[in-house]
């Protein structure tokens, strides 16, 4: 059954070597996700996913979001009952966030696109 969720929490932007060295190449979205994938032990079977995104987004939900190229990890979230959606920057990088939805029209994931590109904008 649907209902409206509320989650509060902090969110913290990943780093991948790229961000620590400038030289080191870029590593693609894929190779992230492997990364993760790899770390948490979730194995790709090509039966059910396609990619290591897939995976990282099935096995991974509701503790990693990937928005464009980039994942966050959740360090903390607790649930609420009661659509408000914000992101708040903090001095160590990490983000607050204030997600209120409706779980039957978006997901947690989706309300935390949603809160970061009005933050950006």
């Amino acid at each position: 059954m649907s209902e409206t969720e509320t989650h509060i929490g902090k969110a913290k932007l990943l780093t991948f070597l790229e961000l620590e060295n400038p030289d080191t190449p870029k590593e693609t979205l894929e190779q992230k996700c492997k990364s993760i994938c790899d770390l948490n032990k979730y194995i790709l079977d090509p039966k059910f996913y396609d990619s290591y995104r897939d995976l990282l987004s099935e096995l991974g939900y509701g503790r990693y979001i990937i928005v464009g190229q980039d994942i966050y990890e959740i360090l903390e979230d607790s649930t609420d009952e009661a659509d408000l959606c914000s992101v708040k920057g903090n001095p160590d990088g990490t983000l607050d966030y204030f997600l209120q939805f409706y779980n039957g029209g978006c997901s947690f994931n989706e309300a935390f696109q949603y809160a970061l590109k009005r933050r950006r904008t």
